[in-house]
């Protein structure tokens, strides 16, 4: 693989060379070329042979890897001695990138003081008995490479083909190219790889991968939604993924493989947002990086499905889709900060706005965002030290000593951006006012989770909190001020935790089966510990995202830093809730794998130009757009972007009154309603005689059936599927409640998810034990134990 890394940095010499020398005669183009094809060829058979089917080839690839591996060395030797005869090396030309490699030096010095702080107080891999995880799933090493290949073709197609003459491929044709090959690649993995999946397993009879867990938490409020009942008197958890997955019900209806691949499209524009994200901050090459990036890590996560906890584009939940969200609010937040246009500032302040309405905690990035906002609108700059060169604040107005040097520029763009903001949530808030009594922001189960976990013991009993006499703020004030040593130590802890995870996206080296064979799930089991080997790819990993951090700051200064400040924020607010690994760093552990790609095609560039290409055009692709800067002004168009952010945050209080209410709540109603059924209706009111008898109308939603000793293994899994002794099909009959249903029956049965049905039941302490389950419709009925039998 770094045969062929290095096969494509020098290749860009043979597209990009200077003119001739006087040694230019001595080496023909052609020479180069096919040395460059001779370890091209090598490298890939090289890995073909191990990888491909190891079975198979391996006594082939034990043959024959002497000879390509000496093929691929005397390629790569060949190629640079024949370019360094014809071009010489260019070290006048490549010290045009030195300060970028330089400010590299000093990101790489800080991440060693992190590095040595880790490894002297463990923190960031010391698991919290409150909660701990595994990393995320990282990119496959030969995704890497191929990631990094198509990127340094980018970089070669970008030499060819200026940006300012090809706008359009550059900002329609490859953006859309990215999104069809991701939703494309991700759907054409199987849908049997959810077969044993935690957030959407398939089981019969209906064998369809429903949501379960929090998945099926934002799926039932969706579903309560469309049956009139709204959000059943409480305050949903992500109002405007609810509101998302009411419209994909509204219009598939039950149909859930339609809905995740609805889901899947609207998913995969987050390569397409990371596309533009490096365009801007560095260059096309390192945005396709980027993407490409993105693209092989959900494909892992797809094929993983079912071998450990993840959440990817079929799962229905809201961490892939903010992580989406905050590159979107980033973009936003470049824009308004680059042009310091007040349509900028709103479309910022707004998309902000929804992104707390998907992920609240991330207000805690709100601090980070005014920070930059503050330096780059106030124009605040390094002042001049005696003897120092150091750039200064223009002499334009002068600063007073002791007071902050904002322009009213910065405050009108900050006064729209909060403006747009409050737009955005004030609809929501007043709704949880009605609810609650209080502007809560969140479900109040979300809040009594962070309240259980600032303690020492009960950590996830969510229940200790009230809504309505505790303070959610107050209290976490009042641990910290009683134990602010304690807070401080998991805050940092998981802060680092979330950083470490994010850096571990990126390949270590483990054992690779083969191209075709099961993925190592090497990442499970890390224990906090590197062998020596990953250890020094870690700091290798570190230089090239410090050459990253120096190349966007090159090109844009603070704001290319943009995506870092939003990294940092999310990480806090992990470190705040007590909570990090996999899912919980989704949202934001993008960042280092940019960072890095930004890094690589650096890196190619300065190999590009030491080797002979000409300085000029490389750096024509990395040039840094000028900034329009503009008074902000009240307009037309600014007043229609606040109304639509207003209209978005109100649907998610609007849609509860989409329906009136479906099904019956009175007893002899449904009685009337099913005695037509019964040769001896008065069986029926035998029946629910009893004090545990219960009747009642709703939609069947969820069925999975379980042999004995079989169902869904969690810490808190839903009663219904949960293992039990007997078989049975445990549903969730929806009406103005969520009830937990079990039908007992030694076989899968044909019970249709999202029909509507009557039921027949005793209650028991988690569920209810179904007796009679009636399909309408269907005119259709089940008995799992005859009526005669009470419930006592």
């Amino acid at each position: 693989m770094v045969g062929l890394l290095l096969t494509c940095a020098i290749s860009g010499i043979f597209f990009t060379i200077k003119p001739p020398l006087f040694t230019a005669n001595l080496v023909q183009y052609r020479s180069i070329f096919l040395s460059l094809l001779l370890a091209f060829l090598s490298g890939l058979t090289l890995f073909l042979l191990r990888y491909s089917d190891p079975q198979m080839l391996i006594a082939s690839y034990i043959r024959l890897a002497p000879v390509l591996f000496f093929c691929l060395i005397l390629g790569l030797q060949s190629a640079m001695f024949f370019l360094g005869i014809r071009n010489g090396i260019a070290w006048r030309e490549f010290s045009t990138r030195r300060n970028i490699y330089k400010g590299g030096l000093y990101a790489f010095f800080i991440f060693m003081l992190l590095v040595l702080f880790v490894n002297l107080t463990k923190l960031g891999i010391t698991k919290d008995p409150a909660y701990w995880g595994e990393p995320g799933v990282p990119i496959v090493g030969w995704q890497a490479v191929v990631s990094m290949l198509i990127g340094f073709g980018m970089l070669l197609a970008s030499l060819r083909y200026a940006y300012d003459s090809h706008r359009f491929i550059y900002n329609l044709v490859i953006p859309a190219a990215v999104w069809m090959i991701s939703f494309s690649i991700w759907l054409s993995v199987p849908w049997n790889v959810l077969q044993t999946s935690f957030y959407a397993p398939i089981t019969p009879p209906s064998n369809v991968p429903f949501p379960y867990s929090d998945a099926g938490t934002y799926d039932l409020f969706a579903q309560s939604i469309l049956i009139g009942e709204g959000y059943q008197g409480v305050i949903p958890p992500r109002p405007v993924y609810v509101l998302f997955l009411t419209i994909l019900h509204f219009i598939f209806n039950q149909n859930y493989f339609m809905i995740i691949t609805a889901q899947v499209i609207l998913l995969a524009l987050f390569p397409v947002l990371l596309y533009y994200l490096g365009k801007k901050i560095h260059s096309p090459a390192a945005g396709v990086m980027a993407a490409f990036f993105a693209i092989f890590r959900e494909l892992t996560s797809l094929w993983i499905s079912s071998n450990t906890r993840v959440v990817n584009s079929r799962i229905l939940a809201t961490d892939f889709l903010a992580a989406l969200v905050i590159i979107l609010v980033c973009l936003m937040i470049i824009k308004w900060l680059e042009n310091r246009d007040t349509r900028y500032a709103i479309l910022a302040g707004g998309s902000f706005g929804l992104l707390l309405l998907i992920r609240t905690q991330a207000i805690i990035i709100l601090p980070f965002v005014l920070a930059a906002a503050w330096i780059v609108l106030g124009d605040i700059k390094l002042r001049r030290r005696p003897g120092r060169n150091i750039r200064r604040k223009s002499a334009r107005k002068p600063h007073v000593k002791g007071s902050l040097p904002l322009t009213q520029s910065y405050y009108l763009s900050v006064g729209f951006f909060f403006f747009a903001l409050l737009v955005a949530v004030t609809p929501w808030l007043i709704h949880n006012f009605t609810v609650t009594g209080k502007f809560a922001f969140d479900d109040p189960n979300q809040m009594g989770i962070i309240y259980s976990q600032y303690s020492f013991t009960g950590n996830l009993e969510f229940s200790r909190f009230n809504i309505k006499t505790d303070s959610l703020l107050n209290s976490l004030v009042e641990f910290t001020v009683q134990h602010p040593g304690f807070v401080a130590g998991f805050i940092t802890n998981h802060f680092l935790n979330t950083e470490i995870g994010g850096l571990l996206a990126l390949p270590l080296i483990q054992r690779f089966d083969g191209l075709f064979e099961p993925v190592n799930l090497y990442w499970l089991s890390w224990d906090g510990t590197l062998d020596w080997y990953n250890f020094v790819l870690i700091l290798i990993y570190l230089g090239i995202i410090g050459i990253g951090l120096s190349a966007a700051w090159a090109k844009m200064r603070l704001i290319g830093l943009l995506p870092l400040f939003m990294n940092l924020g999310y990480a806090l607010s992990n470190g705040i809730a007590r909570f990090s690994s996999w899912r919980y760093n989704l949202p934001i552990d993008w960042v280092p794998y940019f960072y890095f790609g930004i890094g690589v095609i650096e890196i190619l560039v300065g190999i590009c130009i030491l080797f002979g290409a000409r300085a000029k055009p490389l750096a024509d692709i990395i040039k840094n757009n000028k900034t329009i800067t503009k008074v902000p002004s009240f307009q037309t168009l600014s007043a229609f972007i606040l109304m639509t952010f207003f209209i978005i945050g109100s649907l998610p209080w609007l849609i509860k009154y989409l329906t009136p209410p479906r099904y019956s709540i009175s007893r002899d109603s449904l009685i009337q309603k099913l005695s037509p059924n019964f040769e001896n209706p008065a069986q029926i009111e035998a029946f629910l005689s009893s004090p545990q008898a219960v009747i009642y109308e709703g939609k069947l939603l969820y069925p999975r059936f379980y042999r004995r000793d079989l169902g869904l293994s969690s810490t808190n899994p839903w009663p219904v599927y949960a293992i039990r002794e007997f078989p049975r099909i445990g549903f969730v009959l929806l009406n103005e409640s969520n009830l937990q249903m079990i039908f007992p029956t030694r076989e899968p049965l044909n019970f249709i998810h999202g029909e509507v049905v009557i039921l027949l039941g005793c209650a028991q302490p988690e569920y209810i034990e179904a007796r009679l389950v009636y399909f309408p419709d269907l005119v259709e009925k089940y008995i799992s134990i005859p009526l005669n039998t009470t419930c006592n």
